[in-house]
């Protein structure tokens, strides 16, 4: 570490991953550090007791990035105000959360996983990117961002409120929102996934939906409906585990629902769907029926663009269709 605070000067984009306990080690109160623009800090080790760290960050006047996701017990004082990305402890406090953020006054992107009871409302004009969890203590419930370009939800809590509180904010927010990820889908967040989606609004062109269940036709079924996600032209979808035949006849059902759509409607454009088992190696009983890429080719005739793949437990991609490869 002494020989890294000798170069401290010439630091641009740094990364620690030290043992708990040793980050006061890295004294850098006081310390100029005229280049530094992006830092990340991290635990490797988490002693059996906690032991309150302190790092203190004061003289750095182009740090934008800082990373402090994975640094438990640690009070980190950085210049705040000229941040533009913040990625936060997972299941910070949330009234700790929401201090931060009113320092940050020129955030635009934003990681956050909270917990704990309710804090004080903030309007924050600048940030465009969340990603946050739809959980019991959602950072939305406490903020206006009526400039929200993109929103990533984590996961979704199964008591269903996540539904009416997303709809409140995009309500108050007014955001022209354009990218809506949500992970995690399960089988018990199912029930209110459907009303969750009808407060998304039609500036939501692009959305990518993911889960770790199998037989979740109900989530195809809705989203044949054209007054759910109006504006969509790109779709992507995550499966972690195999699709069966009736997923898959679900799925087409939905593509030429969206694609056959007459004005004022908006056809959908591109499918993007992954599929990710849990087997080594690939082998073709993985594969969909036939007639489900027969269609699939058809839908691309008729103008929709596919890009279908299944990978394997160990990182290897298998295509199954990619229609941009064909032009």
């Amino acid at each position: 570490m002494a020989t890294s605070l000798l170069h401290c000067h010439r630091w641009q984009d740094v990364k620690f991953g030290l043992p708990n306990g040793s980050f006061s080690g890295l004294d850098l109160r006081g310390v100029s550090l005229p280049s530094l623009q992006s830092i990340s800090l991290h635990s490797v080790l988490w002693p059996g007791e906690p032991v309150v760290d302190t790092l203190a960050i004061t003289d750095a006047p182009s740090l934008r990035h800082v990373d402090v996701s994975l640094l438990p017990n640690v009070k980190v004082n950085v210049p705040w105000a000229p941040l533009t990305t913040l990625t936060l402890l997972h299941q910070i406090p949330l009234a700790q959360c929401m201090s931060l953020l009113e320092e940050c006054r020129n955030l635009v992107n934003l990681t956050v996983s909270t917990i704990g009871p309710a804090a004080t409302h903030i309007t924050h004009t600048s940030l465009e990117t969340l990603t946050c969890d739809l959980g019991d203590a959602c950072v939305l419930q406490h903020l206006t961002l009526p400039h929200l370009l993109q929103l990533t939800a984590t996961r979704l809590d199964k008591a269903g409120w996540y539904a009416s509180v997303f709809s409140a904010f995009i309500n108050r927010s007014a955001c022209p929102l354009q990218f809506l990820t949500v992970q995690n889908i399960t089988r018990g967040s199912l029930t209110f996934l459907a009303e969750f989606l009808r407060a998304v609004p039609n500036s939501t062109s692009d959305v990518e939906l993911a889960w770790y269940n199998s037989r979740l036709q109900s989530m195809f079924l809705m989203l044949e409906s054209m007054d759910i996600l109006p504006g969509l032209k790109h779709l992507r979808l995550q499966a972690q585990l195999r699709m069966n035949e009736e997923e898959y006849d679900k799925l087409l059902e939905v593509l030429c629902a969206r694609v056959e759509a007459k004005p004022p409607r908006i056809p959908l454009e591109s499918i993007t769907l992954k599929v990710t088992t849990i087997r080594q190696r690939f082998n073709l009983r993985m594969m969909p029926h036939s007639s489900v890429i027969t269609q699939l080719r058809g839908l691309v005739s008729a103008g929709l663009q596919v890009d279908f793949a299944i990978e394997t437990f160990d990182s290897s991609t298998h295509v199954v269709l990619d229609s941009s490869a064909q032009d």
